[in-house]
């Protein structure tokens, strides 16, 4: 996702500061590193809710790309030997 923030005051003082410091070596880095610690302050990335949602988008990409295989239930047992 492309995403064009501006920002000001505050949140661009903390952003130039950890580049400054070297806490990561791009703005992209350190948005992305802040958008992760938000959703461990809120409890998201453990919510199952969440994490089978980001599941399901990662294998319908790779469904997408024909990197997937899908099996019937009978390939399943056949396989499995039940």
């Amino acid at each position: 996702m492309d995403l064009l923030v501006q920002l000001t005051d505050v949140p661009q003082g903390v952003l130039e500061y950890v580049l400054r410091k070297g806490y990561y070596k791009t703005k992209a880095e350190a948005v992305r590193a802040a958008l992760i610690n938000m959703g461990r302050d809120y409890n998201i990335l453990d919510k199952e809710d969440f994490l089978l949602g980001e599941k399901l988008e990662k294998l319908e990409a790779k469904r997408k790309q024909g990197k997937l295989k899908f099996e019937t239930l009978a390939d399943v047992k056949a396989r499995y030997k039940l």
